[in-house]
């Protein structure tokens, strides 16, 4: 079973809060096309960031000899 990592989840909303600024501050509170494209294309980068996010921080266990 997969374990949660809450570093992917934070990535996560860092990247979709910044996309949804962005579109705020172009577009401001409207329907149009291009905020829809923008906050869609912040939605996917944000999930394949978080999805490429280390999964253990940790450095590799070596053996000892």
């Amino acid at each position: 079973m997969r374990q949660t990592n809450s570093f992917a989840a934070l990535v996560f909303f860092v990247v979709l809060s910044i996309g949804a600024a962005l579109t705020y501050a172009m577009y401001g509170i409207s329907v149009s096309w291009g905020s829809n494209r923008l906050i869609a294309a912040a939605l996917i980068v944000a999930v394949v960031v978080s999805f490429a996010s280390p999964r253990n921080a940790r450095s590799p266990r070596i053996p000892c000899r």
